[in-house]
């Protein structure tokens, strides 16, 4: 390994240490230094993608519950659970037009403490790791030909 792949790798690594144990909070940004947080890029419609997001959280997610959503502005507000301790996050997400796709940002907060041991990072990956299977079901869905009979 390189000494500046090395000095990434170190980097990261404490930063992402010096963050669970101070922050309460992570939230996605276009230029966010870990990958895992960067706004996300779909080449679906935003209204796709809220309704994917809404029926993953009903229907898939375990701990976690849906508080409200605007079809309009095409946002959810939605809690996560924590199993042992029973913590609760707020989850917000927000959902925008890009282009003929979409972006797709979120943000996790915990409602007490001041550190969340990497909760909330945890949390946005879990839900667009979901996303991303889901979407990944629906496009082969559409590429099938079987919605032409629907």
């Amino acid at each position: 390994m390189n000494p500046l792949s090395l000095f990434k790798v170190v980097y990261g690594t404490a930063a992402t240490l010096v963050r669970d144990l101070t922050q309460h909070e992570a939230h996605t940004d276009e230029e966010a230094f870990n990958p895992v947080l960067r706004t996300r890029h779909y080449a679906e419609p935003p209204e796709v993608l809220w309704n994917v997001l809404s029926q993953l959280i009903m229907e898939k997610f375990s701990h976690w519950g849906l508080e409200s959503r605007d079809s309009v502005r095409k946002t959810i507000h939605a809690t996560r659970q924590t199993p042992t301790f029973r913590f609760t996050d707020d989850v917000r997400i927000e959902i925008q037009p890009n282009g003929v796709g979409s972006m797709v940002d979120a943000k996790s907060s915990s409602r007490v403490g001041i550190a969340d041991f990497g909760q909330n990072r945890r949390n946005i990956v879990e839900l667009f790791n979901y996303l991303d299977t889901e979407l990944d079901t629906y496009r082969r869905f559409l590429r099938s030909g079987l919605s032409q009979g629907l």
